[in-house]
């Protein structure tokens, strides 16, 4: 300092001469700045790991700054030099260089990401993360993005994030689900028969059954109807079953079978006509066959009864006597009796007097009848109209 102080009063002193002499004052301002501009013992690091020595300093971002020999007391405000003109180095973000007076000016706007040995430098802020597509990256020290592993799902944020890759889709059992732009999964409507690969497929549901006509069909696992081998009678609910073809017709015996709409036999009645029936049980009336009263029988046969001992009408047993015999009176005299003839339906009929009735078994007619009385006129035969065949006259 005493040197220092030596050479400026010096130069003060002759300044007058100086001017005598034609000398100029920033002439003697630049010999003394030049003799002021002493070397220091301080080294400077350009990488900023050196530390700086008495007369350096160091830049803001760790990076030194040019090396200066300084006095332990210059300062802006001694109006000495505190850096070496044209050095550089950073203020925070504020990248500044050292001016021709020794001074550090700001040389621009603060950096937008980061200040490194007095320039403006990098493409994000330290500690920054964002997301490239489906990639994490965070900004490093230099302001340069680093990129971290890939997500599966999505990335936000700058990390990992979600369940599934936005637009992907899936099924929950019948529910299609699809990814959203967050990655997660979101659901839409059940569907009525299957979901598949995330969307609602199929025409029925999986293991039920139909008919097609008279074909079965029975739904696969990816609910379509896959046909089975088509039924010889009927197809129900999806299975062949009945044992015959409906609207079909058989005979049992004399009783008629119709197949209905369940394939099955049901028994009809039995009729005169069908199935060999020649009469309807309960329906057609009794008859005779001769002097024998039939009914119908349940298999539609007519069923002989017993015999009847005189006259078989209407299907049953009646009369007192039989048809074309002929008796005497048995209420009248002997002697005077009348005659009886059996009608047609077994009835004893009367006559008109014919005599003596005792030689009727030996005549085919009356007789012999007493003289004077009423005869039977030969070739007239023996019936209910008896009366008619007496006409008056010798015996």
């Amino acid at each position: 300092m005493r040197t220092l102080g030596f050479f400026m009063a010096a130069a003060v002193a002759g300044i007058g001469c100086d001017s005598v002499l034609g000398i100029e004052d920033h002439q003697l301002a630049d010999s003394a700045s030049i003799s002021s501009s002493m070397p220091s013992s301080g080294g400077s690091a350009s990488d900023g790991s050196a530390e700086s020595g008495p007369g350096g300093s160091a830049g803001s971002d760790g990076s030194a700054g040019s090396a200066e020999s300084v006095p332990p007391d210059a300062g802006p405000d001694s109006g000495e030099k505190v850096c070496s003109p044209g050095a550089t180095q950073c203020s925070a973000s504020t990248p500044q260089t050292c001016d021709s007076n020794g001074q550090w000016q700001s040389s621009g706007a603060p950096c937008a990401y980061v200040c490194r040995d007095g320039s403006c430098t990098g493409t994000c802020v330290p500690g920054v993360e964002q997301c490239d597509g489906t990639t994490p990256q965070s900004c490093d020290a230099m302001g340069h993005w680093v990129n971290g592993t890939a997500c599966a799902s999505v990335c936000s944020k700058g990390a990992c994030a979600g369940a599934c890759s936005p637009t992907s889709t899936q099924c929950s059992q019948k529910v299609p689900e699809t990814c959203n732009a967050s990655g997660q999964w979101v659901d839409g409507q059940a569907c009525p028969f299957i979901c598949a690969n995330g969307s609602c497929a199929g025409v029925c549901t999986p293991n039920s059954k139909q008919c097609a006509s008279n074909t079965p069909q029975t739904c696969s696992a990816s609910a379509q109807w896959v046909s089975g081998a088509v039924c010889p009678y009927i197809c129900s609910a999806g299975t062949c079953t009945g044992v015959c073809t409906p609207g079909s017709n058989r005979c049992d015996g004399a009783t008629p079978e119709s197949c209905n709409n369940a394939g099955q036999w049901v028994a009809g009645s039995v009729t005169a006509g069908t199935c060999g029936a020649v009469c309807t049980p309960g329906a057609s009336p009794a008859q005779c066959s001769g002097n024998t009263p039939q009914t119908c029988g349940d298999n539609g046969q007519w069923q002989n009864g017993s015999t009847c001992p005189y006259v078989c009408s209407g299907g049953a047993c009646a009369g007192e006597c039989v048809p074309g015999t002929m008796q005497c009176d048995p209420a009248a005299a002997t002697n005077t009796a009348d005659i009886q003839a059996c009608d047609s339906a077994g009835t004893w009929q009367f006559s008109v007097q014919c005599g003596n009735c005792s030689n009727l078994p030996l005549h085919a007619a009356c007789g012999v009848c007493a003289s004077g009385q009423p005869k039977c006129e030969s070739g007239m035969s023996v019936g209910p109209g008896l009366a008619q065949c007496y006409l008056p006259g010798p015996c």
